[in-house]
C-alpha cells in the first residue's frame, strides 16, 4: 500500500475495531474489512482503550482528526509541531472529534539557559557523524513516501537530528 493508503486502511480498522466493541450485532462493509452481524461478547470493559496514532504527514494529521484518541509527533521545531497542533484541532473540530496531542521531545534542564544550550553543545560535538547522517538519510527518505514530499525531518540539520 502507498503511504495514504496506509492511513485510509487504518482508519477503516479503527472504525471497524469500534464497531465491534461497542455494538451489539455489528455490520460493517468498507475497503479492507467487511463483517456481517457479528458480535464480539464478552464486550471490553469501559471506557475503552485509546487509540494512539502517530505520523506527520497531512495524511496522518487528517486520520488523527477523525478517529484517533491521541496524535503522537516528533522531530520538528516547535513553531511547526505549533502548526501540525493547530491543524490537527480545527480539523477534529470540524469532524465533531478531539484529539489529544503527544510530542516526543527532550529536555535539557540547568541552572540557566546557557549552562542547558552548553550541554546542548557537548552533546551535539559528540555525535557519531556516521549514525546521524544515517538517520538523517532515512528519515527524509521516509517522508518522500508521503505525497506532500517530505516529513517533519526534510529540512533538519545536523543539529536537529542530533536533538
Amino acid at each position: 500500500l502507498d503511504h495514504d493508503e496506509r492511513y485510509r486502511r487504518s482508519e477503516e480498522f479503527i472504525r471497524a475495531l469500534r464497531g465491534i466493541w461497542t455494538e451489539e450485532s455489528f455490520t460493517f462493509r468498507g475497503d479492507f474489512y467487511r463483517f456481517n452481524q457479528y458480535s464480539l461478547k464478552p464486550k471490553p470493559p469501559q471506557p475503552l482503550p485509546e487509540i494512539f496514532q502517530g505520523g506527520s504527514s497531512r495524511a496522518a494529521r487528517d486520520m488523527a482528526s477523525r478517529v484517533s484518541d491521541w496524535y503522537f509527533t516528533n522531530g520538528n521545531t516547535p513553531a511547526e509541531i505549533a502548526k501540525q497542533v493547530d491543524d490537527i484541532q480545527a480539523k477534529a473540530k470540524a469532524n465533531s472529534h478531539s484529539v489529544k496531542v503527544g510530542v516526543n521531545a527532550f529536555a535539557i534542564v540547568r541552572e540557566t539557559e546557557e549552562e542547558a544550550k552548553a550541554v546542548l553543545a557537548e552533546i551535539i560535538a559528540k555525535a557519531n557523524p556516521e549514525a546521524v547522517n544515517a538517520f538523517g538519510h532515512e528519515v527524509k527518505n521516509a517522508g518522500k513516501a508521503s505525497p506532500e514530499g517530505e516529513g517533519n525531518w526534510a529540512k533538519s540539520s545536523f543539529d536537529d537530528l542530533v536533538q
